[in-house]
């Protein structure tokens, strides 16, 4: 029997990545939509740099993380992995991957209170849940969270 390696690959997304991501969001996705025009806006109008992460197999996007990044500290907007690779270590890789190329002091999270699988992700991963931001999605709160590196 053969046995294949198969090679992940986490790394900064850029502008030709864009018709793919797009894909990914909307098959996995019915929070987050970006289109290339609003990524290429938002991305060169926002006071902060912000990083996309891809983490992609044989050129398939299985995850992307967005984070914000003001001074030494991060702010992460969404991470999101395909649907079929969820609970096999893709948002870990990403993090992971975030934190040697950026070298953050500290990295926060806001994640809705009724997503427990984020928040023991989160939990897993190191962040402490230091607040509470009321009706911050809608009619659902969102749990602040923080991990110092």
């Amino acid at each position: 029997m053969e046995q294949y390696t198969v090679t992940v690959q986490v790394r900064r997304a850029i502008t030709e990545d864009i018709s793919c991501l797009e894909r990914f969001m909307s098959d996995n996705s019915d929070e987050y939509k970006i289109s290339h025009a609003s990524w290429i806006s938002y991305t060169s109008s926002c006071q902060y740099a912000t990083f996309y992460a891809l983490c992609e197999v044989s050129q398939k996007i299985l995850g992307v993380c967005v984070v914000m990044i003001a001074h030494q500290d991060l702010d992460i907007i969404y991470i999101l992995t395909d649907k079929q690779y969820r609970m096999k270590g893709i948002g870990r890789l990403i993090l992971n991957h975030i934190i040697k190329d950026l070298s953050p002091r500290k990295i926060y999270i806001d994640v809705s209170d009724k997503n427990c699988g984020a928040i023991e992700f989160y939990k897993r991963f190191g962040f402490t849940f230091i607040g509470r931001r009321k009706k911050y999605y809608g009619d659902v709160d969102a749990l602040c969270g923080v991990k110092y590196c």
